[in-house]
């Protein structure tokens, strides 16, 4: 299985990064900041 990971960080510390993980599933997940994760499609 084969992950692709992007990171954007914010120039704001008051604000969180968004990573995005590409899979081999048609899908991805997304982490925003340190709680809150998102998979996609759900």
């Amino acid at each position: 299985m084969t992950f692709e990971l992007v990171t954007i960080t914010p120039a704001q510390r008051d604000q969180a990064p968004l990573t995005i993980t590409f899979t081999s599933f048609p899908g991805l997940y997304l982490r925003a900041g340190a709680w809150q994760d998102f998979a996609l499609p759900a």
